[in-house]
Parts: structure tokens; C-alpha cells; sequence
């Protein structure tokens, strides 16, 4: 039995590997900041010249907000078609996307949004829920801490194609025109074809190995788990008794997306994806354009996106290990304060003398740590709410806040021009992040650590209405 659960383990490892392996592409999507500036730059000097920063903040937009329909859609087909064909063809879709690219930037802005948001938005909706749910299957007592390390192989694309598209595109290290904020050397725009290209060849070879190999735990191997948990927890009831309750009680706390509707807290993860999506949209476009105004050095703004991506992958380990010991909601709450302060006061920092360029740094790998965070303890926290049998159905109908949120934070930027109310759009994602921490109060917790009740108005409201019912009674015996 030691040698068979050892034989498990080594293959529930591998299947969490080749999830890494098929996330990791999906992770270019924070290489946006760093790539947008090259692409709106390509554009504004060989096909639009209208094309400025404004607009490329549609791009992150289409590419979250269709990854919010994709998502839903695919936990829709799975029963009908199999984990397997859905992963591939989000492979195909997503590799097209990013490969068809360089011909599309030569035509028009909204050809750029057909491949390289609406097509690798699709790609990675359709496939990083599913790969989650497929690593994290393995190891159900420690779904924090896969889901964690899953998360890390999704940030640590960035770390590789972050450096690369600057190495590739602009190895001189040029400095934006400080008029129109733009790259104008033709020698290096006619590399971001070329860079495109190589970065999609790469991460199509990655995310096909991930794809054929990723698989979930067998469902045989998942029933003798369960006998031997029966063995171990009670020799003197029957072994058949013992299956038909441990049976009964995982089936209780496994929701189905009908019940999961139900409840008040699937609408207050929704609405902190939601709500932390806003920023999101803006930080992905924008954060590079931020340090550009007072940073003339292109190739300290890629290391500086090079460490918020290493930031991202870091915490997205850690964040793991902090839900399975404090759970959800308390990390939830602390992390959306910390993350509304630091993007308030972030449009201040880099105009700081001698220390701005430093602070800066810091700056975007404390939001990079927070995004980080909310794309652990929101999946984990849907999961450990609502159970793991529909993970993938019932982070759908969560993740399917990327639609409106992305939106939102693309109409913001469009009727307020970027460059003049930076920020003013900075210091009003900080306040959406700290309305995202008063939706994270309300949510019901059973497994928060003790004095979670102090921070929670829902379960200060039920303790006042019980008090009330006590006193009502009292007065009635006392009549």
C-alpha cells in the first residue's frame, strides 16, 4: 500500500508539472505592460497614427473580457466533449492568436483585437480554470497549496518572456519621443514581428506538452483513498457503513452550479473578481506608461516588469500555503486593503527625487504580490466554499466577471484621457479595491481562525438578531 499511494504521489507531482507547463504561456497576459508600449508604437508610425496608449487599453480589455465568456462556456462542454479536446483546441486558437499577430498589426487596430485579444483571450479562458481543476484533483487535502504552485507556473512565463521581448525588440535600449511617448526608431519596430514570432513558437511548444500529458486522478485510485481513510479512522464500525457515510458527507459539501447559485457568497466572489478586475485592465495596459513620464530607461522598466513578474510567482506560492492555514476570507480582506493603498499612491511615487526609480520598483511588485494573491484565494476559496467536484462549473460562473469588469475599466480610460488623469485612474482603482475589501467582510467563512467574527458584519448582524430573540423570549416568560 506505502509503495502504491508513493506511485500516486509521483504521479499526481507529474500531472501538477505538466499543468505548470500548460499555464505557463498563459502567463504572457502580465507581459502586456511591457509588450503594449512596442505594439501601439508599431502601429502609430506604419498603420494608424491615431493609435495611441488610450486605445491599447481596449486591448487588455477585449483579452480579459473574453476570457470571462470563454471560462463558463468551457465548463458548459466538458461533460459533452472531455477535458482532453478542449485543451487542445484552446491550444490551436491561443497559438494562432498570438502567431497570426504580426500580419494583423499591419492592418488595423481592430485586426489586432480579433488575434491577440479576442483569440488568446479565448485560448486561456478555455484552459487555465480547467488545468487548475485537473493538477489540483491529485491532491484534494492540499488544494491551496497545488493551486499555489499552479499559479507560479502561470506567473513564471512572465519571468522568461518578459526580458526576452525587451532583448529581442529593443536590445540598444531607445527612449520613447518624450512628446508622444512613442518609439519612432524603425530599426527597432521592425523587430516586434520578429519577437512575436519567437515568443509564440515558444509558448506554443510549452502549452502542447502540457496538454497531452496533464490528465486528472483516475477514479479508482480516488475510492481505495477512501477505504483506506476508513481503515484509519474507525476499525470498530463496519468497512460498508463507513464508505456510506464518508460518501454522504463529501457529497454534502460538493454544490452543483444550480446550488452554488443559491447562496449569498457565490455572488460576493463574484463581485470581488469583478471588482478587482478593473484594476487589472489598467495595470496591464499602463504600469510601464506610468514610470515612462518620469524614467527615461526602457531597459530598467522591463527589469523592473521582469521583477513584478518574479513578485507574481513567488506569492503565488505563498499565497497558497496562507489559505490552507488561515483559509479565504481573512487573507482576502487584508490583501484588497493593502492592494487599494498601494495603487493610490502609486502615480505619486516614480516624480520622487533620487529614491522615485527605486520606489517605483518596489511599487509594482507589492501589486504584482497583491494581484498574485486574488487569483490564489479566490479559486481556492471557491473551492474550499462550495467543494471540488464542480470547481470547474462553479469558477466559471465566478471567473465570468471578467466580462463586465474588464469593460468597466476600458470606459473608464475612454471617456478620460490617459495621459492627462493617470492619477486620478490610479487613486479610483485604489478606492475599487477597497470596496472589494468590504464585499470580502461579508463572506461566510465555517474554517476562518478564531476572531474572524470581529471583522465580519454577517456574523455580527446574526449574533445581535439571536441576542434579540433571547431578550423577546425573556420578556414574554416574564409577562
Amino acid at each position: 500500500m506505502h509503495k502504491r499511494t508513493s506511485w500516486d504521489t509521483l504521479q499526481g507531482c507529474f500531472a501538477v508539472l505538466m499543468a505548470c507547463c500548460g499555464l505557463a504561456p498563459l502567463g504572457h497576459l502580465t507581459t502586456l505592460a511591457n509588450v503594449m508600449p512596442y505594439l501601439a508604437s508599431y502601429m502609430h508610425k506604419y498603420t494608424d497614427v491615431t493609435v495611441d496608449y488610450s486605445l491599447a487599453i481596449w486591448l487588455s480589455c477585449c483579452l480579459h473580457a473574453i476570457q470571462g465568456i470563454a471560462t463558463p462556456t468551457t465548463t458548459v462542454l466538458i461533460s459533452r466533449v472531455g477535458y482532453r479536446p478542449l485543451l487542445l483546441f484552446s491550444w490551436m486558437v491561443h497559438s494562432a492568436g498570438i502567431l497570426l499577430t504580426p500580419l494583423t498589426l499591419k492592418v488595423g487596430f481592430a485586426a489586432v483585437i480579433s488575434t491577440y485579444a479576442i483569440m488568446v483571450g479565448w485560448g486561456v479562458g478555455a484552459s487555465y480554470g480547467l488545468l487548475l481543476a485537473l493538477a489540483a484533483s491529485w491532491f484534494p487535502k492540499r488544494r491551496g497549496l497545488v493551486v499555489g504552485i499552479c499559479a507560479c507556473g502561470f506567473g513564471a512565463g512572465a519571468i522568461i518572456l518578459t526580458p526576452l521581448q525587451t532583448a529581442i525588440i529593443n536590445p540598444q535600449n531607445l527612449a520613447v519621443n518624450n512628446v508622444t511617448q512613442m518609439f519612432e526608431d524603425e530599426t527597432m519596430l521592425q523587430r516586434v514581428p520578429k519577437c512575436l514570432y519567437i515568443v509564440g513558437g515558444i509558448m506554443a511548444s510549452l502549452q502542447l506538452l502540457g496538454c497531452i500529458f496533464v490528465r486528472p486522478r483516475p477514479e479508482e485510485e480516488e475510492s481505495q483513498i477512501v477505504e483506506v481513510t476508513e481503515d484509519l479512522t474507525d476499525n470498530s464500525v463496519e468497512i460498508s457503513q463507513n464508505k456510506t457515510a464518508l460518501k454522504g458527507k463529501a457529497s454534502a459539501s460538493d454544490l452543483s452550479p444550480r446550488e452554488v447559485l443559491q447562496k449569498v457568497d457565490v455572488y460576493l466572489f463574484w463581485a470581488i473578481m469583478c471588482l478587482s478586475l478593473i484594476p487589472l485592465t489598467l495595470i496591464t495596459a499602463t504600469i510601464k506608461v506610468v514610470g515612462q513620464r518620469s524614467i527615461p530607461d526602457d531597459k530598467y522598466l522591463s527589469l523592473v516588469s521582469t521583477l513584478g513578474a518574479v513578485f507574481n510567482t513567488l506569492a503565488r506560492v505563498g499565497w497558497g500555503p496562507v489559505g490552507d492555514k488561515f483559509s479565504y476570507k481573512v487573507p482576502l480582506c487584508c490583501l484588497n486593503l493593502f492592494y487599494g493603498v498601494i495603487l493610490i499612491t502609486l502615480p505619486f511615487i516614480p516624480p520622487l527625487p533620487v529614491t522615485g526609480k527605486y520606489l517605483y520598483a518596489l511599487w509594482v511588485s507589492l501589486i504584482y504580490f497583491s494581484v498574485a494573491g486574488n487569483f490564489v484565494l479566490l479559486p481556492f476559496g471557491i473551492s474550499r466554499a462550495f467543494g471540488h467536484k464542480h470547481f470547474a462549473a462553479n469558477y466559471g460562473i465566478v471567473f465570468s466577471a471578467f466580462t463586465p469588469g474588464s469593460i468597466i475599466g476600458a470606459l473608464i480610460v475612454y471617456f478620460v484621457k490617459l495621459e492627462q488623469y493617470i492619477t486620478e485612474i490610479f487613486v479610483s482603482c485604489g478606492a475599487i479595491c477597497l470596496f472589494s475589501f468590504v464585499c470580502a467582510l461579508y463572506l461566510a467563512d465555517t474554517n476562518a481562525p478564531r476572531g474572524e467574527y470581529l471583522i465580519s458584519p454577517r456574523r455580527q448582524l446574526l449574533y445581535c438578531a439571536k441576542i434579540a430573540k433571547a431578550m423577546r423570549r425573556s420578556n414574554k416568560l416574564s409577562v
